[in-house]
């Protein structure tokens, strides 16, 4: 009857550590959200096929990440409005936002559109879930130079332009977060 119980002991801490090692690989490699699913879902695959002008442009980072940008130019609202950035979530990409983007689109000379590190289709292996991705934002803030900036994120997104303006204060003249997480430890779970 020992016997059996250590058998059974051994096999859930076996099956729990298979199910945690699997949930920190999920959570570090999202889905990518690239322009297959976009059409599986019959959605837009880029800001043409909404009428928007737009570039494409990438940020590389020093750790060899390539992040993907779409520079959108509504010209809509007044000149001198601050540049609109917005920041996706974890497991969504700049092609998700395109649904997320006509309330901003008077608001904004200038907006830009990114796919965070392990989203979409920029590369780097993983999202570290709002660690790097900070670092990326603020990079992309700081490429702008001398521009005004608010910044707009959703869940992780929204977590990481809060971060980013508090360590620019300068150019980040406001922030929209919309469900936001507490911490990196709630991250996976809201």
């Amino acid at each position: 009857m020992v016997g059996l119980l250590v058998l059974l002991g051994a096999a859930g801490l076996l099956l729990t550590l298979g199910i945690a090692g699997a949930t920190m690989v999920t959570a570090q490699r999202p889905p990518r959200r690239t322009m297959g699913h976009a059409l599986a879902h019959g959605l837009p695959v880029d800001p043409a096929e909404l009428g928007i002008p737009f570039e494409s442009w990438d940020l590389r980072r020093p750790d060899g990440a390539v992040l993907h940008v779409w520079d959108l130019r509504p010209g809509r609202a007044s000149p001198g409005t601050p540049v609109g950035i917005l920041l996706h979530g974890w497991g969504s990409s700049r092609i998700d936002l395109l649904a997320r983007v006509a309330p901003w689109l008077d608001r904004f000379q200038r907006l830009l559109l990114v796919d965070q590190r392990g989203h979409g289709s920029s590369t780097g292996p993983s999202t570290t879930i709002g660690r790097l991705e900070t670092g990326d934002a603020i990079a992309l803030v700081e490429r702008l130079g001398d521009e005004s900036v608010i910044l707009v994120g959703w869940s992780m997104g929204a977590v990481v332009a809060c971060r980013a303006a508090a360590a620019l204060p300068a150019p980040v003249v406001g922030v929209v977060a919309v469900g936001a997480y507490p911490s990196g430890r709630r991250a996976l779970d809201q």
